[in-house]
C-alpha cells in the first residue's frame, strides 16, 4: 500500500493451531504456553491491535503450526506528521 508503513515480526516457534487463530486478538480465559513454556493470556496481541487501530492502521498475521508465525502491522504515513524543515532552508530541527 502506498503511504503505509509495514512492520513485521516473525518467529520460528510452534505456530498457532488453526482452532485458536480465529480468537487470536481476544483475551483468553485459559493461559497458553509458548515454545519455551512461557505462559501467556494473549494480552499483548490485544493491546497491539487496539493501539494499531487507534492510529488508523490494522494488524494481520499468518501462522502455520510447527513452522512459526508472522505478525504485521500497517500504519498510515500520510497526514500524520507535519513536514519537517530541511537543512537547506536554514530551519533545520535538531533530532535527538
Amino acid at each position: 500500500m502506498s503511504g503505509t508503513c509495514r512492520i513485521t515480526v516473525s518467529d520460528s516457534g510452534q505456530g498457532i493451531p488453526g482452532e485458536q487463530q480465529e480468537h487470536i486478538f481476544s483475551i483468553k480465559a485459559e493461559p497458553s504456553f509458548g515454545t519455551n513454556n512461557e505462559r501467556g493470556v494473549g494480552l499483548g496481541l490485544v493491546l497491539c491491535k487496539e493501539f494499531t487501530e487507534r492510529q488508523g492502521g490494522h494488524i494481520a498475521f499468518n501462522s502455520n503450526p510447527g513452522e512459526g508465525s508472522q505478525f504485521s502491522i500497517f500504519l498510515p504515513l500520510v497526514g500524520i506528521y507535519p513536514k519537517m524543515p530541511s537543512a537547506e532552508s536554514g530551519n533545520a530541527v535538531a533530532q535527538a
